[in-house]
């Protein structure tokens, strides 16, 4: 593999593991949702009843036995007994900002380790190929970091909230008729 091709591959790979997301999922008991969702009016997320019924959020408020939000859509407020709660999902910018930006330091630093190492024993004013891989690495982690945490507040660290263990009812769809497609010629 050439040098050219190596600094190739590496990018690459930075680049896919800084566009993943993360996503945490947490079973919950229904009485600790008060100590584990703080309440919150700028929060982004869903909320999925026991019923099927999704919701998009805008601001949550936890109370004792009951959950309140915004509903994103219509700008009306909703509320909802803890026990006809399956998940909240949470989104939350800062989180996916600091998860960005570890992980795009991380990515940078292999990144530009790889690239400077790639160099082979060239000797270019006087440096070698350890010194360009200790500049790569400063320089890339850094960019890594800068552009990870970008990446990361734009797309938000979703926190899934599972407050039972059954799957939700699926709404039924109306019965589908059946199609005859045979071919009748009687002519």
């Amino acid at each position: 593999m050439n040098r050219h091709t190596k600094v190739f591959m590496c990018i690459a790979i930075a680049l896919a593991a800084i566009s993943s997301g993360c996503t945490h999922t947490k079973m919950l008991y229904r009485a600790d949702l008060a100590n584990e969702i703080r309440s919150s009016k700028n929060t982004t997320g869903a909320i999925v009843l026991n019923s099927g019924e999704h919701f998009n959020i805008r601001s949550i408020d936890v109370h004792g036995d009951s959950v309140s939000w915004n509903v994103e859509e219509s700008e009306s407020a909703a509320t909802a007994h803890n026990r006809d709660i399956y998940e909240i999902r949470l989104n939350s910018r800062g989180k996916g900002f600091a998860d960005g930006m570890g992980i795009g330091g991380l990515i940078g630093f292999v990144t530009g380790l790889s690239i400077g190492f790639s160099s082979g024993g060239d000797k270019w004013l006087g440096a070698s190929s350890a010194d360009f891989a200790a500049a790569g690495a400063m320089f890339f982690g850094f960019t890594g970091s800068i552009l990870g945490g970008i990446v990361g507040a734009a797309k938000g660290s979703v926190n899934n909230h599972i407050l039972t263990d059954d799957p939700p009812k699926k709404k039924e769809s109306p019965p589908q008729q059946e199609i005859d497609f045979s071919y009748n010629d009687t002519e």
